[in-house]
């Protein structure tokens, strides 16, 4: 049996290295075998902010609506600073313009 303290111990691990989201413009269908986004929009990549309660980690990405305009946005990555992919998730379509701001919370629980 894996204890709930060392649960909590690997969500600290994962606030603690987890670095940057970045949205991309394809929609096929995520697999486990994903290390990078499809067709990820380099200039989305930016830091993102998370917060870990018990074994719980709550990551917050923003684009700014200043930043990946004319891009049609379907998938979107959480990476570990050693670029590794948490997790890879698409969505419905947003055609990104300056009057457009994205918000994607991943909420990750160790379990």
């Amino acid at each position: 049996m894996i204890t709930n303290t060392f649960k909590e111990d690997v969500a600290v691990l994962i606030d603690d290295n987890v670095s940057y989201g970045e949205v991309g413009t394809d929609n096929t269908t995520p697999t486990v075998n994903d290390t990078d986004l499809i067709a990820g929009n380099a200039s989305t990549k930016f830091s993102v902010s998370s917060v870990q309660t018990g074994r719980q980690v709550l990551v917050t990405y923003n684009l700014s609506s200043v930043h990946g305009n004319g891009s049609t946005y379907k998938e979107y990555g959480t990476f570990l600073a050693n670029n590794d992919m948490v997790n890879r998730v698409i969505f419905t379509e947003i055609p990104k313009t300056e009057s457009i701001e994205i918000q994607v919370s991943t909420l990750i629980e160790v379990v």
